[in-house]
């Protein structure tokens, strides 16, 4: 169990540093910074993320769980500053990123597939821009 844990741990971390580089600066100026004790990239994307190969649907999704994880990070933010400890910000760090990594199974993705799109939405500009006019309009309703 204590494995499964720094697995699903180690994923979460990638995700807060993911959000942090997205294709939205608003988005990525909102997120909590990459963690400097995070474990080496377990079960980070792969860099050679396909450029442009992913269908609308899960262009959409990603839009909605961005927009949907900059809500729980502003939600969780506010508990963060306000922990008294190390141990407890770490304990509401980690209760945040499960609940990150919630919102983008909730939208249909993986993970692995929430990074792959934030990797390539980083190197295709125009895919950065179909990503970011779908944000735009999701965090609009």
């Amino acid at each position: 169990m204590l494995k499964s844990a720094r697995t699903a741990k180690g994923i979460s971390f990638v995700l807060a540093g993911m959000l942090a580089a997205a294709p939205v600066s608003a988005v990525a100026q909102q997120a909590p910074p990459p963690q400097q004790n995070a474990p080496a990239q377990q079960g980070a994307p792969s860099q050679a993320a396909p450029a442009a190969d992913f269908s609308d649907e899960k262009l959409e999704s990603y839009a909605e769980a961005v927009v949907g994880i900059q809500e729980v990070n502003q939600k969780w933010q506010t508990e963060m500053n306000a922990a008294q400890s190390q141990e407890e910000a770490d304990k509401i760090r980690e209760q945040s990123f499960t609940e990150m990594e919630k919102v983008v199974q909730d939208k249909g993705l993986t993970v692995q597939e929430y990074n792959d799109i934030t990797v390539a939405a980083q190197s295709n500009p125009d895919l950065n821009q179909e990503i970011l006019a779908m944000i735009n309009e999701e965090a609009g309703r």
